[in-house]
């Protein structure tokens, strides 16, 4: 083991060294707590409003374009300007006209509204070629800042009257930090919000859109044990559409009308065509079927029956009853001519005149000579007497046989 040793000198100096070290990098944390709470003490504060009031934040929008709709996800794509104007007394200039700010390092360094969209599921700012925003000053300080979002909004859609309704979509934006007695948005009084007129949706049309105002009050600074609740600024931009009815009367109401119609073909087959009658009835049914699972996969799984739910039920009734009328009709036509068998077999037989054994009488009803015979009813050809209607059965019990009539005949006129 060796052992080195530093003269005393040396020792003092490096403890030294290390004090004024020590003292140094207090100096430094120290210094830098300082600036920092400099900092958070005087950037990127809000400016004072008027009187000591809250400050006074103007908004506007113009929606540029809106498009894919969905109502399995219940959302839609915006594309818009968002405008702002405030009141900053630290950026006054001696300029007489607005200075124009579009360098981004110098936009970070500003205080801006802290705004967010409250029902957008995604958005981004658009920097493409350069950050889509612009920023003028005023010579009393005025700000007028504006830039470029999309958004993928949400918007609960009321399908009950699908595909014949109306919706209403909201667009919601509120301050994030700032309570409204420190920092007040409010609308711009005179046409805050403006869209496109080029704008043509394919499924939808906009009837107008509107301004409003929701409520605003949240729960704010939470903690395991505590929390604060206060107002925030809430504002609504509501767009009221109107759903188009091409597009469904071509897709759903027209094939779904005509597979109807088709059904009812099978009125003017003939009954006794079963195989053609139950194959076109079966086939119609199954087609509606597949174009009513079609229209269902588009369309969210809602817990109450929309309108097309109601005339696509129509429809299936419609086809199912055609078939449900042929069965009855097939059935009624079987018993009937069952029936109409045991009628003509039982009607021949009451039918049939009887032999009178006095032949008086016989002469004197009939009007005819004494052992006339009728040749309707004692033939030589037995099948004869079956074309008129009569069964053999019956033809045995009257005397089927033309020689036992005969011989009948023969003994009445012997015995007279």
């Amino acid at each position: 083991m060796i052992c080195v040793t530093y003269p005393l000198d040396a020792q003092r100096m490096s403890i030294s060294a290390i004090t004024k070290w020590q003292r140094s990098e207090k100096h430094n944390l120290s210094s830098e707590k300082n600036n920092f709470w400099e900092y958070l003490t005087s950037v990127k504060k809000p400016p004072k409003g008027s009187n000591n009031g809250p400050l006074k934040v103007h908004i506007g929008l113009y929606i540029e374009s809106l498009g894919n709709f969905q109502e399995k996800k219940m959302s839609f794509d915006v594309d818009l300007y968002l405008y702002m104007s405030w009141l900053d007394p630290q950026l006054k200039h001696k300029g007489r006209e607005m200075l124009m700010i579009n360098d981004d390092k110098i936009r970070k360094k500003l205080w801006l509204p802290d705004l967010y969209f409250a029902n957008a599921r995604s958005a981004y700012f658009h920097d493409v070629t350069v950050p889509n925003f612009n920023l003028f000053l005023g010579p009393d300080g005025t700000v007028s800042y504006s830039s470029r979002v999309t958004l993928t909004v949400a918007c609960n859609l009321d399908l009950v009257n699908y595909p014949m309704d109306y919706q209403s979509c909201s667009i919601r934006v509120l301050s994030y930090a700032y309570i409204a007695s420190v920092v007040n948005v409010t609308w711009f009084t005179i046409n805050p919000i403006s869209y496109n007129s080029e704008i043509d949706l394919p499924e939808f049309s906009i009837t107008h859109v509107k301004a409003e105002y929701c409520n605003g009050t949240y729960r704010y600074a939470i903690t395991e044990n505590s929390f604060k609740q206060d107002k925030f600024s809430c504002l609504e931009s509501t767009l009221y559409l109107k759903r188009a009815l091409g597009y469904n009367m071509v897709q759903t109401y027209v094939p779904t009308g005509m597979i109807v119609m088709i059904s009812w073909v099978s009125f003017w087959i003939d009954r006794r065509a079963v195989p053609a009658r139950v194959t076109l009835s079966f086939t119609t049914l199954v087609s509606l079927t597949t174009l009513g699972n079609g229209m269902r996969y588009a369309l969210p799984q809602v817990s109450y029956a929309k309108a097309i739910d109601y005339w696509f039920g129509a429809c299936m009734l419609f086809v199912f009853l055609a078939l449900l009328e042929f069965a009855l009709v097939n059935s009624f036509m079987r018993k009937s001519e069952k029936y109409e068998k045991l009628s003509n077999k039982y009607g021949t037989k009451k039918d049939e005149p009887q032999i009178v054994h006095k032949p008086q009488e016989m002469s004197q009803m009939w009007g005819k000579p004494f052992g006339y015979v009728n040749p309707h009813v004692y033939s030589n050809d037995d099948e004869e007497i079956d074309q008129n209607g009569q069964d053999k059965e019956v033809s045995k019990l009257l005397g089927n046989s033309a020689q036992s009539r005969r011989n009948v005949s023969s003994k009445v006129a012997s015995s007279a």
